[in-house]
């Protein structure tokens, strides 16, 4: 229900700013991204080669398309001799070449991409002779080599005493050393091949053992493309190696795959290789005393299921896997939290657990069992333990499912799985909860004669990995080297550490004395248990039913509130991208004269826009808070700040009315707090706005009160009084629920959602507070809220920090100065070039990455305003790009985004970004915030 009310919210956002968004796409649509024109030679097999029909094909074609495929970024071929390929390239009408050799004469007009290809040059002779000449024994002899390859310049600068006969007829040059009219043929060893197969002579030619050259092949690229060499050599890094191996398989193979060189796992793609190579090793967080999954031995060796998993990954990935002997696992978790190990072996994923780390996929799967005694009370499942004692291992994830779903049960914490075996045979607990294998091992090789495995509990244990945060790359790494573990290795691993061996002895007189009776009573109950047995098959059929039931309702669930977080998100953004065209030309239009009665139509503009701003965070932060993702900040701030800043933006409101607004501040109050400054403004100013909504005539009172005050605590009661309308008990009831008003009419008549009270509740309850409220129809309403809050018995200097914060900036420092402004939204552009522009800036504009990073080639700027989402290259990799290769560390780049979430902010600092400014844009910030860096910038 409530993802159905959000959506019907984000509805009428949509149906009310629809001519806008439509404008945007349509924008979006008439920028279509030309593709890359790639030059081949249309008789170069196997690299490059035409069909019949006149389509492209070959290695080298295969691995641009795949290319293309991967980057998602749109080529076109040319094919042509090798001549007019050069030529179109010089002309800058095509991109690059689908592969050359590089050599000094290309690198004075032209720059190599990374290695795609090797090529062996050979000496080809049509011979019987098994003892071949070199090229030092062909002095003063014939060799033939194709016209305008590399080979001619090589064979003529390093061989001068050869005699070389040009040609630029494969099949014509291979038909006259039939003839005997040269002694060999200098050529590609691939090509050459291809030649001799296409005229049916396999078999007729010798080549050769020695290899003249080897040569890489590479893309080239005229120069002052840097923008396309970037991308292209980002795209090749992207590319999964053994997709690469598949294509030289097909194409050369007789000939070891180039890309098979590299020595670690083929299914990585280079950018995830060279992330390896970059981070080799890894501390890693163990469990000691777990076996048989993890543990360590009687030699200090790190032991088990676990650890024969990391060794095939740390082969596998060629890595260091360092297990932290002197940590426990508790303390390697919690090591892990903070980013102090980097890996967990062993753990199990949980919701909880994923907000503060990452996880691989499952790689190993366990069954769970209660153990309880043999004369114990009669156990078949987790209902049966109502109100007794369980033990489970301190800090394993048994512990968050029991207390969570069966608070029922007293959890009792063991260290070890020996531990909560004895402590059940000693009757000092009901039961103990862990995994079947584990159980199974320790019971295999200790005797717990009054131990037996009752039942299984409905937990299934999915193994995972744990890596830190900071750490993501690894992630996808570990889950390719973790796929390609074999079903036999798989299969090692279980026998060699899941198998128990139980050894018992034979005693026929103790079988005849006990079993025979035994064996009687036995069989007189079986009838008991056959007769028992359909129904209870009935009952676990009904069982299941209801379990897949709920299950398929719980995935309706998460893949509901994941919609639902991705359609707020893609609207925050959809709505914030226009109304940054709304807000920016409103502030442009109070800034070029306008007379009262256009000052007050502007004024109503902006209230406007602020008020759906001001929605839409409602909803964002309403989400967040039932994700359980919203954040509380700790940080000093001046309260009677806040109050004089709500105070203001009040007495706007009640503007002309016989209100009078008044605050009170308690003198015990301390200078400077430490907490979420924004989130007690926003409550703070919520109710103050109701406030002036629903009074007409009257006062405001604001009140701060101290209730508690302890060392270095406080507790603060803040009120709000009113002369309003009031509200009746019914209206009352319904006030703090979620998308719930008073009444229906106060919507038509006051406007609002109903969301601000509803995130006011949740935000107090977050800050250790609560919020109630007392009213009187027609009378007023009075409402209080409480919060815990730090605060700082030394204060001087943290004032001074707090006003040298504050103070005015001097925007003069931007006179003059050059910044590159990069924005894919005409609109926007044109609004924030005339605000820098009107602040003494010097502004050159690009419309997406590729163009930004073309401009830094000819121009020198001072700052850059880097959006995020746009087409060719996004500001994400038009900044990393900016950073490492054209090596500009100190240029300030701050990104300007209509994506404001939390991780929107990461990723931009992450991809190295200095700041980021959210859309619409906050002129006097904006402004702050280019002083800021233009200041300190030693650019």
């Amino acid at each position: 229900m409530t993802y159905q009310r959000i959506t019907l919210v984000g509805l009428f956002l949509l149906c009310f700013l629809s001519p806008l968004i439509l404008a945007s796409d349509a924008l979006l649509k008439d920028q279509k991204v030309e593709p890359l024109k790639v030059v081949l030679v249309e008789d170069n097999a196997p690299f490059s080669l035409l069909l019949p029909d006149g389509t492209p094909t070959g290695l080298y074609v295969e691995f641009w398309q795949l290319w293309s495929k991967v980057n998602k970024v749109p080529i076109e071929f040319i094919p042509g001799s090798f001549a007019n390929n050069m030529a179109l390239l010089r002309s800058k009408k095509a991109d690059f070449h689908v592969g050359l050799f590089s050599n000094e004469q290309r690198s004075k007009w032209g720059d190599f991409s990374l290695a795609i290809h090797k090529v062996d040059t050979g000496l080809f002779f049509n011979s019987t002779e098994d003892d071949l000449p070199s090229l030092d024994g062909l002095k003063g002899r014939k060799v033939a080599v194709q016209l305008g390859t590399y080979q001619q310049n090589y064979l003529k600068q390093n061989y001068p005493e050869v005699e070389v006969i040009v040609f630029d007829d494969a099949e014509m040059a291979l038909k006259q050393l039939l003839e005997n009219k040269f002694d060999a043929i200098l050529s590609e060893v691939p090509y050459l091949n291809a030649q001799i197969a296409k005229m049916g002579l396999r078999g007729v030619f010798r080549l050769s053992r020695e290899k003249i050259l080897i040569n890489e092949v590479h893309a080239f690229v005229p120069r002052g493309n840097r923008n396309i060499l970037a991308t292209i050599n980002a795209g090749i890094q992207r590319i999964p190696v053994d997709q690469i191996i598949a294509l030289e398989r097909k194409w050369l193979p007789e000939l070891e795959p180039y890309f098979s060189s590299k020595e670690i796992l083929k299914t990585l793609s280079l950018q995830e290789k060279n992330w390896l190579k970059s981070h080799p090793n890894f501390s890693l967080g163990i469990d000691h005393n777990w076996s048989p999954f993890e543990y360590i031995d009687e030699k200090n060796q790190f032991v088990g299921v676990s650890s024969e998993y990391v060794k095939l990954l740390a082969q596998e990935l060629a890595i260091q896997l360092n297990p932290r002997f002197d940590l426990s696992w508790s303390q390697a978790f919690e090591l892990l939290k903070i980013g102090k190990v980097d890996v967990m072996s062993g753990i199990v994923r949980t919701d909880e657990r994923a907000k503060m780390i990452l996880f691989t996929n499952p790689y190993v799967s366990l069954s769970s069992v209660i153990t309880t005694r043999k004369d114990g009370a009669f156990v078949q499942g987790m209902d049966d333990l109502f109100n007794k004692k369980v033990a489970v291992i301190k800090g394993y994830v048994f512990e968050d499912y029991i207390r969570k779903n069966h608070p029922d049960i007293t959890v009792v914490g063991v260290a070890s799985i020996r531990e909560g075996l004895n402590k059940v045979e000693n009757k000092e607990i009901d039961a103990f909860i862990d995994a079947l294998a584990t159980i199974n091992h320790e019971l295999g090789k200790e005797k717990h004669n009054n131990v037996i495995v009752a039942a299984f509990t409905p937990y299934k244990l999915e193994l995972s990995m744990g890596v830190r945060k900071g750490l993501e790359p690894l992630v996808p790494i570990l889950n390719k080297a973790l796929s390609t573990i074999s079903t036999k290795d798989k299969s090692r691993i279980a026998n060699n550490w899941l198998s128990v061996e139980v050894n018992v002895a034979t005693n026929y007189q103790a079988f005849f004395y006990w079993g025979v009776p035994i064996f009687l009573i036995l069989l007189s109950i079986i009838w008991y248990v056959l007769r028992s047995n359909r129904r209870m098959q009935f009952e676990i059929l009904e069982r299941k039913k209801v379990e897949r039931s709920l299950e398929k309702s719980k995935q309706k669930a998460v893949m509901a509130n994941q919609a639902k977080d991705n359609f707020l998100a893609n609207m925050s953004h959809e709505i914030r991208t226009p109304m940054n065209a709304v807000v920016g030309m409103s502030h442009l239009l109070e800034e070029s004269g306008l007379n009262k009665k256009q000052q007050g139509y502007n004024r109503t503009l902006n209230n406007s826009a602020a008020s759906l701003l001001i929605l839409i965070d409602d909803i964002l932060d309403l989400s967040k808070v039932e994700a359980g993702k919203l954040e509380i900040e700790c940080l000093p701030f001046k309260l009677i700040d806040i109050i004089s800043n709500i105070e203001e933006q009040v007495r706007l409101i009640i503007d002309n009315q016989s209100i009078q607004l008044k605050s009170k501040i308690d003198k015990n109050l301390p200078n400077v707090l430490v907490g979420d400054a924004i989130r007690i403004g926003q409550i703070i100013l919520n109710l103050a706005n109701n406030a002036a909504k629903f009074t007409k005539q009257g006062s405001i009172d604001i009140n701060v009160k101290v209730l508690e005050k302890g060392d270095g605590d406080i507790k603060l009661q803040i009120s709000i009084r009113d002369t309003g309308i009031g509200m009746n008990s019914e209206e009352q009831r319904k006030l703090f629920k979620t998308y719930s008003q008073a009444d229906s009419s106060t919507t038509r008549k006051y406007g609002g959602t109903g969301l601000g009270l509803t995130i006011s509740k949740k935000l107090c309850e977050l800050m250790s507070g609560e919020i109630w409220m007392e009213s009187t129809p027609g009378k007023g309403s009075h409402f209080y809220f409480t919060v815990k809050l730090k605060y700082k018995k030394h204060k001087d200097s943290l004032d001074f920090a707090i006003t040298k914060t504050e103070k005015e900036e001097d925007y003069s420092l931007l006179f003059d100065k050059h910044i590159l402004l990069v924005d894919d939204n005409e609109i926007n552009l044109t609004v924030a070039k005339t605000i820098l522009t009107n602040a003494g800036i010097r502004v050159v504009t690009a419309t997406n990455g590729l163009i930004a990073v073309e401009k830094l080639d000819a121009f020198n700027f001072d700052a850059i305003l880097m959006d995020i989402q746009m087409p060719v290259m996004d500001g994400y990799e038009a900044t990393k790009y900016i950073r490492d290769k054209m090596l500009l560390k100190d240029l300030p780049i701050i990104a300007v985004s209509a994506n404001v979430m939390k991780t929107d902010i990461q990723k931009s600092l992450e991809a190295g970004m200095n700041a980021h400014i959210g859309k619409p844009l906050n002129v006097q910030f904006l402004l702050k915030t280019l002083c800021q860096f233009l200041t300190n910038s030693q650019y």
